[in-house]
């Protein structure tokens, strides 16, 4: 069975009403960006539309929204979602495991 290294990437920024782009040195095929001061959280696999995102609330709502963009060297989580003073956690994987 063929493996290879797989990147990942975590870290956390805050937001600030703009658009965050975070720059990962990869195109992911899959993020979690974690809203800790809300308690919601974004998931965003490359075979998803576009910019859709799954988002799930505190209370359990998921929902798909237009919040998150994969590039060829990161992410992007737009402005309406990136709110002032708000603190982000993020982990992107490279690749899927073949395990």
């Amino acid at each position: 069975m063929a493996s290879s290294l797989n990147k990942v990437r975590a870290g956390k920024f805050v937001g600030n009403g703009a658009d965050k782009k975070v720059i990962l040195g990869f195109k992911p095929k899959y993020v979690e960006i974690m809203n800790v001061t809300d308690q919601s959280d974004y998931k965003k696999s490359e075979t998803m539309d576009d910019a859709k995102a799954r988002k799930e609330i505190a209370a359990g709502t998921k929902t798909f929204v237009d919040s998150v963009s994969i590039n060829a060297d990161g992410f992007t989580l737009i402005a309406a979602e990136a709110v002032s003073a708000k603190t982000f956690h993020y982990v992107a994987y490279e690749s899927k495991s073949d395990c």
